[in-house]
C-alpha cells in the first residue's frame, strides 16, 4: 500500500537516490534509416558507477535494482517530410521506450523519450536515434537539452 509511512522508510533506506546525467560533448553522425546508438563522453552527474565513459560509453548500467525514470534528448537537422524517432533500448535486444517524430519544414528537431522501468543487477540501456533525412546527418549538440541521456532510481 502506498502510505505515508510506506514512503519515509523507501526514502530512509535509499530510494531514488542513484542516478546518473550523461551527454555528448560534440555532433555524431547518424546514418539514415539505421538504429543508431550514442556515444556520451561526458556526465553531468553519476552516483553509482551508472556510466563508464570510455567502455561502452553508449551505456547506463545498473549497479541498484528498481525502478527507473529514464529520458534521453537528442536534436537533428531533418528535411520536410522525414521522421526522427528516438528509443531506449534494454541490453541491446529490447525497446522500452520509443518516440517518433514527423517534421514538417526544414530544420532542427530536438526529440524527447522517456519511460519508467523495473531495472535487474547490471541492466543496461542505451539511447538511440533513427530518421529517414536523404543522407547521414549529424547530430545537433546544445546546452542541457541535446545529446543528454539519464536515468534516476524512484523506487
Amino acid at each position: 500500500a502506498d502510505t505515508m509511512a510506506a514512503r519515509d522508510a523507501a526514502i530512509a533506506a535509499g530510494a531514488g537516490t542513484q542516478g546518473a546525467r550523461a551527454y555528448a560533448s560534440g555532433v555524431q553522425l547518424v546514418p539514415r534509416v539505421t538504429w543508431t546508438a550514442l556515444d556520451l563522453d561526458l556526465e553531468r552527474w553519476d552516483n553509482d558507477d551508472i556510466h563508464d565513459l570510455v567502455v561502452n560509453n553508449s551505456r547506463l548500467t545498473c549497479k541498484t535494482a528498481g525502478t527507473y525514470m529514464m529520458t534521453g534528448m537528442v536534436g537533428i537537422f531533418l528535411n520536410a517530410g522525414q521522421l526522427c524517432a528516438l528509443q531506449i533500448y534494454l541490453n541491446g535486444t529490447t525497446p522500452i521506450g520509443e518516440t517518433t517524430e514527423f517534421w514538417a519544414i526544414n530544420g532542427v528537431v530536438i526529440d524527447q523519450v522517456s519511460c519508467i522501468y523495473q531495472l535487474a543487477l547490471t541492466d543496461y540501456i542505451e539511447l538511440r536515434i533513427y530518421h529517414t533525412s536523404g543522407a547521414a546527418q549529424n547530430t545537433f549538440v546544445t546546452a542541457q537539452t541535446s545529446i543528454e541521456f539519464m536515468m534516476q532510481r524512484i523506487g
